[in-house]
Formats: structure tokens, C-alpha cells, sequence
């Protein structure tokens, strides 16, 4: 039996299969997809779909135990098998599933790193509890994880109940994957994705971001008085896409494109005109505040007491921007190699986002 990366001629054939025999339907691509098929000479034994992780998965995010700041800057090196399908008579060929699934998670980093140019650790899957046990998962090595919430995404920013908890199962790819993902570096296979522009990621909870915007609307604002957006929310945006690994203006723009609705409510961004969707602000937004703050000004302001987002105390108050990454830094103590790429020179152009980037990260440190 061999697994190999579909051709793009078999393509439709694959995808009217998936369409005509499994419960779900054909899967379309989202973001990274590669499409095998487990085939013995001529005939295709099972097929596999597999795309973009969930983007949280509470379970998930305990088992590997990475930070909110890992998890939005990681998550691509988690796969997702978003469809199986056997195909033939049932007992035609024993334990076919579960050998198709050893095999597959075998070979998929190599082809996933052929393909995109970096290895997943880790892949992860579902099974619906009401339809099948998960039996041929658990015999392939699989991790249960628990169940889901039983939620199902509507779109970018809403996610609806459904009723329908599935299991969730995950699998290793490479040796101690899960603490390569909360480990302070990754390899040269997985770096290429360690700054992945996950949609509508965080690095910070709800609550921390509230504080850090009523901390950074104190900032001066040396635009003109017509402006459409407020000092604190752009910073803020500033801020969080920086902290996710972004490193141009036009990423931290793409960033701000992807909050979620709830997200921007809490940055209290203005509403598109008879509606009550949020607008984001665009490159020009960002360049034309970045290009005129006063970055000698910003440090002393972030500093007084009433405007600093930790306090001055040190102790940790609720809903309030920090975590154990941020106590590290404001303590002086670089034990997190991974957050010094924060200090790296963004690119020639953008020095005005690098400074204000490096003051606001001593400001951090104290």
C-alpha cells in the first residue's frame, strides 16, 4: 500500500468522491491543504484531507501547554485531518483504516515540508460520538483529548452552538512535538511558520486588551482632529501584531483585518455606516500616526503609574494586561529566548514602527 499527494488531474475525482460517500461532504481547502490517497496498484483504498488546525481548542491548548503569545504565533504547525474516507466493502481489507492512518502520519510531514516549505508537529482530528467510536484513530496511536463545546464556525467572527460535541484526538508527528511547540525554539523545518498570520488570534485575553488600550488612549495623538480612529485602538493593534510576530505595516494591517466582532467592540473601533460591523483601520491609518508620534514622549507617558497596564505593584490584577511572559520581561529576566525576536530591526522603511515597537517593549521591562 503506498500514501502519496494527489495529482492536480485527480483532483475532481477526489473531491466528487468525498462529495458522494462521506457524512460530510467534500472539504474545501482552507489556508495550507494537502489532499492524499492510501492506493494498492491501480485502486484507491481511502482518501485524506488535511488543512488549517481550529484556531482555539481549549483541551488542545492545556494538553500542549504553550502561552497565548505561542499559540498565535504557532498554531500553523498543527494540521488538521479534516476528512477520512474509506472506500470498497466494509472487511474487504481488516484493519485498513487504521493502517492507512499509521501510514499517512508517517509521511505527512515530509510531504506537508515538500509542499509548503516547513514540518507540522503535531495533527489533530475529530470524530463525531454519535457516529463512529473513533476505534481505528485510537489503533493508529491517536490521544483522545475530551470533547468539543459543540460549536461550529459561522463565520470570521461568530461561532454558533450545533448541538453536536465531537471527540477531539491528537497525534504526534515528530518526537516530543508538544514540547517543541511550547519550547523556547524551533527548528529550521518549523521556523518558516513560527510567525503564521492565524485570523483573528490574540496574544492577550479580552480583558488584558482593554487594559493596554485604556493604558495607550492616554498617549498624545498628533493627528489632525478628523481622524476616524482613536490614538489607543491603532497602538493597540500596533502592539498586539507585534507581539504575534508581525514585522511590517502591512502585516500589522492584514492583522487588524482578521479581529474578530467582539474584539472590536472591545477597541471600541467605529461602525461601518447602517450597520453594526466594525471597520479596521487601514496601512495609511497606521503609517500616517506612526510617522508622526512622538516616540521621545510615548515612554515617559507609558510610564506614569495611572497610565502603566501592570501597575505598579508588581501583583497581578484581574483583567489586567499580564502574563507570566510579561512578568519576565519586567523583571529584567530574559528567560524566553523566543520574545527577543521583538527587538529585531522590522526593515529600513518602517523605523518609526521599530522605535515605537522598542520603547513600548522597554516600557515593558521597566
Amino acid at each position: 500500500m503506498e500514501i502519496r499527494v494527489i495529482q492536480p488531474k485527480e483532483v475532481k475525482r477526489f473531491d466528487s468522491l468525498m462529495a458522494e460517500f462521506h457524512y460530510l461532504g467534500e472539504s474545501r481547502p482552507v489556508g495550507d491543504s494537502l489532499r492524499m490517497v492510501a492506493q494498492q496498484g491501480d485502486q484507491w483504498l481511502g482518501l485524506l484531507m488535511w488543512g488549517s488546525a481550529a484556531y482555539r481548542l481549549k483541551a488542545r491548548d492545556l494538553h500542549i501547554g504553550w502561552t497565548p503569545t505561542q499559540r498565535a504565533q504557532r498554531q500553523k504547525l498543527i494540521v488538521q485531518n479534516r476528512r477520512f474516507l474509506l472506500l470498497g466493502e466494509r472487511g474487504e481489507h481488516p484493519n485498513l483504516a487504521s493502517r492507512i492512518l499509521r501510514a499517512a502520519v508517517r509521511d505527512l510531514p515530509d510531504h506537508w515540508f515538500e509542499r509548503f516549505g516547513y514540518q507540522p508537529l503535531p495533527a489533530e482530528t475529530f470524530t463525531d460520538i454519535e457516529a463512529y467510536a473513533g476505534t481505528c484513530y485510537a489503533a493508529a496511536g491517536w490521544m483522545p483529548l475530551g470533547l468539543t463545546q459543540g460549536f461550529s464556525r459561522h463565520r470570521a467572527d461568530l461561532y454558533i452552538p450545533n448541538g453536536r460535541p465531537k471527540k477531539l484526538w491528537i497525534r504526534e508527528l515528530a518526537p516530543k512535538a508538544t514540547e517543541r511547540l511550547r519550547g523556547p525554539e524551533l527548528s529550521d523545518a518549523c521556523r518558516k511558520r513560527a510567525h503564521s498570520d492565524a485570523d483573528g488570534l490574540l496574544p492577550l485575553t479580552i480583558g488584558q486588551v482593554e487594559s493596554l488600550h485604556d493604558a495607550l488612549c492616554r498617549v498624545s495623538d498628533p493627528r489632525a482632529a478628523n481622524r476616524g480612529f482613536h490614538i489607543g485602538a491603532v497602538l493597540t493593534i500596533v502592539a498586539m501584531a507585534v507581539f504575534s510576530g508581525h514585522r511590517s505595516m502591512a502585516a500589522i494591517e492584514r492583522f487588524g483585518g482578521r479581529l474578530r466582532h467582539n474584539q472590536r467592540v472591545a477597541l471600541g473601533l467605529p461602525r461601518f455606516r447602517g450597520g453594526v460591523y466594525r471597520k479596521t483601520p487601514k496601512y495609511k491609518v497606521f503609517y500616517n500616526l506612526l510617522s508622526k508620534l512622538d516616540i521621545n514622549g510615548f515612554e515617559p507617558r507609558m510610564k506614569k503609574k495611572e497610565n502603566n497596564p501592570f501597575g505598579s505593584t508588581g501583583r497581578e490584577e484581574k483583567g489586567t494586561f499580564r502574563s507570566a511572559e510579561e512578568d519576565h520581561f519586567q523583571r529584567g529576566v530574559h528567560t524566553r529566548p523566543y520574545r527577543r525576536q521583538n527587538f529585531m530591526t522590522i526593515s529600513s522603511s518602517h523605523n518609526q514602527l521599530r522605535f515605537f515597537h522598542l520603547s513600548f517593549m522597554r516600557t515593558l521591562n521597566g
